[in-house]
């Protein structure tokens, strides 16, 4: 795509790290980004590029920051996606459109600058891979992974979770006949819907990753969250390696003020004996004990 080198996505299942993850690479001099200015205002780009160039500066940069934050900007994806944001299924390379990929073209390269000559994304949910991938053959893709019993467990504790309301307003599609079969079994539990909100996105990225051609597929890296926060510097090292991104002193030096430590226990502390039991007989019948200790 011209005027776009490499964008690169971080994706995961919400609730994984993903956020600080964002944060921490936007940090790099040479990453362009989404903000909440983006999600305002997402067809003024030169608003967004005003906002990137202030980003570190010393004295307007921590005033900004105090008001503006990297991360999602479902507004500009869904006035460029039409709902981008809300599919009960995932996004796929089949799902591109001759005018998506036009609109795209023009529209993202705009926040880019000089210095901030690539672009960094972060969503979460359905990582949409597929998608990305066919209307950037060159994206790189961080899909953050994070251990699914923590996941669960935070989850039950934001307000905006929508499984609250039930599977059929939850945007991950019908639940099938086995999925229905778990959750009646353990009474309609949020920890087991919680679970199975998990499962479906866990287990779509992998069918598409095994859609990707072979040299696409070497575009994406897992990132074990409880790495990030227990081997911080290395981490970083490598997502910087697979991005093909300098090793900058500043970026290494604005990243040691996120001391971020995994709370992969702390199911432990929120969730009682009973609540702590089902979680496990759970994730055991879903198979995702493969994905502890992430």
């Amino acid at each position: 795509m011209d005027g776009l080198d490499r964008p690169i996505f971080i994706v995961g299942t919400g609730r994984c790290g993903s956020t600080v993850l964002t944060k921490m690479l936007a940090e790099h001099p040479h990453l362009a980004f989404f903000t909440t200015v983006s999600n305002a205002f997402p067809n003024i780009f030169f608003l967004q590029k005003i906002a990137l160039g202030v980003w570190n500066a010393p004295l307007l940069g921590p005033l900004l920051r105090q008001r503006v934050i990297a991360g999602e900007a479902w507004t500009f994806w869904d006035n460029h996606i039409a709902g981008f944001s809300k599919s009960y299924r995932d996004f796929k390379a089949a799902d591109v459109s001759i005018e998506q990929k036009t609109r795209l073209s023009n529209s993202l390269p705009r926040i880019l600058s000089s210095e901030r000559c690539r672009l960094l994304v972060k969503y979460t949910g359905w990582t949409r891979i597929g998608f990305i991938k066919e209307v950037f053959p060159d994206a790189k893709i961080l899909h953050i992974r994070r251990d699914p019993r923590a996941v669960v467990n935070s989850l039950l504790h934001t307000e905006f979770w929508s499984g609250r309301r039930g599977p059929y307003h939850l945007n991950w599609g019908p639940l099938n006949d086995a999925e229905l079969a778990i959750w009646d079994h353990y009474d309609q539990s949020f920890i087991a819907l919680a679970a199975i909100e998990y499962k479906k996105i866990i287990d779509e990225h992998q069918r598409s990753i095994q859609d990707l051609a072979t040299e696409q597929q070497r575009d994406i890296i897992d990132i074990p969250y409880s790495r990030l926060c227990n081997d911080t510097a290395s981490q970083l090292r490598e997502i910087l390696q697979f991005c093909c991104l300098a090793e900058d002193k500043r970026f290494f030096q604005r990243t040691e003020k996120y001391k971020i430590t995994s709370q992969n226990e702390k199911w432990k502390r929120n969730l009682t004996s009973y609540q702590q039991k089902q979680l496990l007989q759970v994730m055991d019948e879903l198979e995702l004990t493969q994905y502890y200790d992430l």
